[in-house]
């Protein structure tokens, strides 16, 4: 169970406490037992003394019988007992036992000191009683001279018996003493915890965050002051923690809107945080990036260049470059500086990255887009110009060659005016999806794919090629019939140039659950696989010699996939080379 630091501080007083009283109490039972001893052994020799005077006349006299009985009537009475050794160790008279079953003491450590004339006592194990028994041996003189020891002996057990009442009520008071302690430790410990207490709760619920609670002690305590402070303390901190707090939420919107992705790293290049744009930017999850080096993560060649020249320069660096995810790349605009703390130290790197990849497809398609048109333009424009020249050189005074070369202006002409009316018409598109403009209306959708088919039904004919309609009549569309029709006339007329004589076109309109599928089929010469990813791009040929060769301008999937856009759909091509495409159109249902 936790305790706080007022009651393991009040168990270790305790603690100290019982240590203490325990040592004493042990020491005074020592000091009483010692002095008790000395007051036994004092009345054992006083009782040898008496002992021996009494015993005088029969040693003297050799009746070591009587002394036998005498020793025995005073043993009776008393634990101790009295053994009567001669100086050649044999047994001559004892108070508790026969002696001539007791044989020789003279191997007993107190005789012979005794027999020289000194007399001895300690504590010693007796092997015969298995107790340890205090023995006194008193020197007895005759004629001057040690004739025989008097032994007494005493079991330790008798002399510590009568100690236990003094031990008991020792250790009672010594018990008591340390309950009245422990008791008026605890009352203490509770009234001058009391407030500390309060300050304790007070400062978890300031450590919780509920910095709107205020201690209300009574101004008696001599923890006032504190309780002032803590006040104050708890004000102040609530003033700042919401100014953080609101400047925290405030950055983190601005990170969150930013259209640039911001990382910011600390000294050692590890990323501290970075926000959404830059977690789409470089495909990885804030939680997995941050505490990481964003050179292990990222392996990007130019981002280390970036730092590099940042920590080198220690001024502001812009740098553009590439980053590569999976098959994706992505160019990139960065900019990074220092940063630093307010007492000028560096504390990390600032690094922003601006998506230009879109920008940068819009000028590639931009410098693609002027080449094409100015090469599809200079194509027909040259030999306009070549003809041209060839009359006027005198081609005219020929009326054969003349018409035949008008005729071939004639031609490239009306090639100009196509690329400039598929021009037009991309514009047009395209200006009337960003307004809104572009009129919708419901309509069936068989009138419009029969009016496409009747179209391209003539052109297919001269090349003996068949067109297959298969269209519900039931289904109806919000749709731009002029527009879709373009559409449809474009793929059919595709599949009428790339097919052979006597193949067939088919077009196919299915319902798929929320979308309308418009197919058109052809058995033709097919489509590489690496010129599908491009193939509605203006201006884009799969095999550009064949393509203008049967009068295409590079524009007519352009349009397709603008005017079903407008639609609100999609447009996706699939072919296998040799062996013929197919191409289709899902438009929303209404």
């Amino acid at each position: 169970m936790h305790l706080n630091y007022r009651y393991r501080t009040y168990f270790i007083l305790i603690g100290i406490f019982t240590v203490l009283l325990t040592v004493l109490t042990g020491y005074i039972f020592h000091i009483l037992e010692k002095s008790h001893l000395k007051q036994v052994e004092s009345s054992l020799r006083r009782q040898a003394a008496a002992i021996s005077l009494a015993i005088k006349p029969d040693l003297t006299s050799g009746r070591f019988g009587e002394a036998d009985s005498l020793l025995k009537q005073i043993g009776s009475a008393s634990q101790i007992r009295y053994t009567l050794v001669l100086k050649n160790g044999q047994v001559a008279a004892d108070s508790h036992f026969d002696p001539a079953f007791l044989g020789n003491y003279i191997d007993l450590p107190e005789v012979p000191l005794a027999l020289n004339g000194e007399a001895s006592s300690g504590f010693r194990m007796s092997l015969q009683l298995g107790k340890e028994i205090l023995y006194l041996a008193t020197p007895l003189r005759e004629k001057g001279r040690v004739a025989s020891v008097l032994l007494l002996s005493l079991p330790k057990s008798e002399i510590t018996d009568e100690m236990q009442p003094g031990f008991f009520s020792i250790g009672l008071a010594s018990l008591m003493s340390l309950i009245l302690i422990a008791l008026a430790g605890y009352w203490a410990v509770r009234r001058l915890a009391s407030p500390l207490n309060e300050l304790e709760a007070a400062a978890k619920r300031f450590a919780g965050g509920d910095l709107s609670y205020r201690l209300t002690l009574s101004a008696r305590e001599t923890e006032a002051g504190l309780v002032d402070a803590l006040n104050q303390m708890a004000g102040q901190l609530g003033k700042r923690i919401e100014e953080i707090t609101r400047q925290r939420n405030e950055l983190e919107t601005v990170l969150a809107n930013m259209v640039e992705g911001v990382i910011v790293l600390d000294n050692q290049e590890k990323i501290l945080r970075m926000n959404e744009e830059a977690e789409r930017i470089f495909g990885v999850g804030r939680k997995h990036a941050e505490g990481r080096g964003i050179i292990e993560l990222l392996r990007n060649t130019g981002i280390e260049r970036l730092i590099r020249e940042i920590r080198e320069n220690e001024k502001p660096v812009r740098l553009e470059l590439t980053h590569h995810e999976g098959e994706q790349e992505t160019f990139l605009a960065g900019r990074g500086s220092i940063l630093q703390e307010t007492n000028g130290k560096r504390s990390g790197i600032l690094l922003v990255f601006n998506n230009i990849t879109q920008l940068r497809k819009l000028e590639n398609m931009r410098r693609e887009f002027v080449a094409n048109v100015s090469h599809e333009l200079k194509t027909p424009l040259t030999s306009i110009k070549g003809f041209v020249e060839t009359l006027r050189d005198g081609a005219v005074d020929e009326p054969e060659r003349a018409r035949q070369f008008l005729d071939i202006v004639h031609r490239q002409v009306e090639r100009l005016a196509e690329i400039v009316n598929n021009l037009l018409m991309l514009s047009r598109i395209e200006q009337e999806m960003e307004g809104g403009q572009l009129p919708l209306e419901e309509r069936k959708l068989r009138p419009v794919m029969e009016a496409a088919v009747s179209t391209c039904r003539e052109k297919a004919g001269e090349k003996g090629i068949s067109i297959k309609l298969n269209c519900p009549d039931s289904i109806i569309l919000k749709l731009s019939p002029v527009l879709l029709e373009e559409a449809v006339v474009n793929l059919i007329d595709n599949a009428i140039n790339y097919s052979e004589s006597g193949s067939e076109v088919i077009v196919d309109v299915a319902e798929l659950g929320e979308d309308v599928r418009i197919t058109v089929q052809d058995f033709g010469s097919g489509i590489a696989a690496e010129h599908l990813p491009r193939l509605f791009e203006r201006f884009y040929r799969g095999d550009k010699a064949r393509s203008r060769k049967m009068g295409g301008t590079g524009l007519g999937l352009a349009i397709v996939k603008h005017i079903v856009q407008a639609h609100g759909g999609r447009v996706t091509a699939e072919s296998i080379e040799g062996q013929g495409s197919t191409f289709y159109i899902f438009l929303k249902r209404n």
